[in-house]
């Protein structure tokens, strides 16, 4: 029958059970991993597992091996893809297409635009910089040098019109009594 009060699990006596003081000293040394991934992508390997008690271990085994070993696939990516690029330019310069040359100089550009960021940042401000600066203080000396061109051309008709002495003053012909703007070639009295 049962009695009042807070309830309890039923206990079973389970005759294999026994306490190991020590569970990690009696196990049997580790062969194989299994590990199980769900995933969509292919190619992943795993590789060069670490079952140690310390991490100061496991990082120095860590940096002693899987350091050096990622160094060098670094090395043989950079000139497979090296070798793929010489590749595929000796193909396209085969091909004789001058759209596929173009797409793959603007892929090798956009490519390296986003392998130095830094500076690609500091071409485009300079490109900008020197595109403002040549608005705004380029223009005025375009338009000095236009102005004076036309003060002499007017220089020379008063002269060859009146026959005599022409100076000019900041755009203004004189010719003796008569004058001539530079803009308009007008006389007045």
């Amino acid at each position: 029958m049962p009695t009042a009060g807070p309830w309890k699990a039923a206990q079973i006596r389970n005759p294999g059970f026994y306490f190991d003081p020590h569970p990690v000293r009696s196990l049997a040394p580790v062969q194989a991993i299994a590990i199980e991934v769900w995933t969509i992508t292919a190619g992943i390997i795993f590789d060069n597992f670490v079952i140690a008690t310390s991490i100061t271990d496991a990082l120095k085994y860590a940096h002693e091996t899987t350091a050096l070993k990622v160094d060098v696939e670094k090395k043989v990516q950079k000139q497979q893809e090296t070798a793929e690029k010489q590749r595929s330019w000796k193909q396209l310069l085969e091909s004789g297409s001058y759209k596929d040359l173009v797409v793959y100089q603007v892929q090798q550009l956009s490519q390296l635009v986003a392998d130095n960021p830094l500076a690609t940042a500091a071409s485009v401000a300079l490109i900008v910089l020197t595109f403002l600066y040549l608005v705004l203080f380029g223009g005025s000396k375009q338009l000095t040098t236009s102005t004076n061109s036309v003060v002499e051309g007017s220089k020379e008709q008063a002269e060859s019109a009146s026959g005599a002495d022409v100076t000019s003053d900041g755009g203004v012909v004189q010719v003796d009594d008569t004058t001539m703007t530079g803009d308009d070639n007008s006389k007045t009295d």
